[in-house]
């Protein structure tokens, strides 16, 4: 079950005294940290070890955390009175790719054999010890159980009484930081073709789409950075514009199951970044393309981001419209106070279009005579349909979802 508040401040309080964070208390931590932990209490341990005595960034994701995880905390210093480290570490866990991992198939199983592990050690010339031998510090393969970055699992032998020894990463996330990082050092890229093959092959394994997906997330963490940088070659100076061009161009190749895949990977980190999240989606909606608006408003729905719904019942565009007034039906049946306050705003941005719009009686009326000495006959029904939704879309939305909602 979910963590409550008083759980997850004692957890920060004990691994922060345990690695020498130099926050105890969980409330003066940035507000990053605070959001990133909530839905997801693991990140409290990896923070603290990632970082231990050094001050944390103010903008924290999850992509970072993995990041300075595997680039210190394995192969570098650990805190005074834990696990000594061990210079192997690293090749080990790459032996255990190997084990776990087939490229050209894109299989991938979350634990192999202990056997299979201690037998590459032996041909890698790697010093092989159980946790509890008396030469455990030793051993890469002990020190990574010691540290939690590895776990062992026994699962019973067919036919037999006993059980076998079974080794993998002990948390699905890390798992696929380590994937896609082994994938793009064989040159897979966050990148329609690449992503479409890995989507493709892997369908019937879990830790292949989240690879694919952490590799979106490490591209959207790149281009963020890049931009808070001010390095050259961004699009935009505002990460959310620059991701979503990014996002909207990688849509546009139409392959199958990009669109699954995108939206899976902003659903995610919109539990942790919501702002982020949702400037994006409302990027997405700017870009007047088809793809990039099934997405945003996809999204706005996984992670109730009524502000993304209300602008996607607000755009020119019919089909966006659409969308968005059937994403505020279900919005509604899943939460009915989030839904209604939805459904007041769509109402508020359509009286203020019409007013705009027709002015006051006497505009009203003058224009509708004008109207008429046009020859209003001479129009189609089409011509003036488009012509009310160019000038009040949210009130075209808004007569949508009332027929949806009556049709429920």
């Amino acid at each position: 079950g979910e963590f409550g508040a008083a759980q997850l401040r004692n957890m920060w309080t004990n691994y922060a005294r345990a690695y020498r964070s130099r926050w105890e208390n969980f409330d003066e931590l940035p507000h990053s940290m605070q959001r990133l932990v909530w839905r997801n209490p693991l990140m409290l341990r990896l923070v603290a070890q990632a970082y231990g005595a050094d001050p944390l960034p103010e903008r924290l994701s999850s992509i970072k955390v993995f990041d300075r995880f595997f680039s210190l905390y394995v192969n570098g210093l650990p805190p005074e009175g834990k696990p000594p480290i061990n210079r192997d570490e690293s090749r080990l866990l790459d032996l255990l790719l190997d084990l776990l991992f087939n490229a050209e198939t894109c299989a991938a199983e979350r634990y192999a054999p202990v056997s299979s592990l201690q037998s590459a050690a032996k041909g890698a010339k790697l010093h092989w010890a159980r946790p509890g031998d008396a030469d455990e510090f030793k051993s890469p393969f002990a020190t990574l159980v010691a540290k939690g970055i590895l776990e062992l699992v026994a699962r019973p032998v067919p036919g037999e009484v006993s059980s076998q020894g079974y080794i993998g990463f002990a948390f699905d996330r890390l798992f696929e930081f380590a994937l896609a990082r082994r994938l793009q050092g064989r040159n897979v890229q966050a990148k329609g073709d690449d992503l479409d093959e890995l989507i493709t092959k892997g369908r019937d394994y879990a830790s292949i789409w989240g690879a694919a997906r952490m590799l979106v997330h490490l591209e959207i963490e790149r281009l963020v950075t890049v931009a808070a940088e001010g390095a050259p070659g961004i699009t935009s100076p505002v990460p959310s514009v620059g991701v979503a061009q990014w996002l909207a161009k990688l849509l546009e190749e139409q392959h199958t199951g990009l669109r699954g895949l995108v939206t899976d990977a902003l659903a995610q980190l919109g539990e942790e970044d919501p702002d982020l999240v949702k400037e994006l989606c409302l990027e997405l909606l700017k870009t007047a393309r088809a793809p990039a608006a099934h997405v945003a408003v996809a999204v706005a729905l996984q992670n109730r981001l009524k502000e993304v719904l209300l602008a996607g019942c607000t755009s020119p565009h019919r089909e966006t419209r659409l969308r968005a007034a059937q994403g505020a039906i279900y919005l509604w049946e899943q939460d009915k106070d989030i839904g209604g306050e939805l459904f007041r705003a769509i109402g508020e941005k359509a009286q203020s279009e019409m007013a705009e719009t027709l002015g006051s009686e006497v505009g009203f009326i003058r224009t509708a005579l004008g109207t008429l000495g046009q020859g209003i006959w001479h129009l189609s029904l089409s011509a003036i349909q488009k012509d009310a939704e160019r000038r009040v879309p949210s009130f075209e939305a808004l007569a949508q979802i009332s027929m949806l909602v009556h049709a429920l």
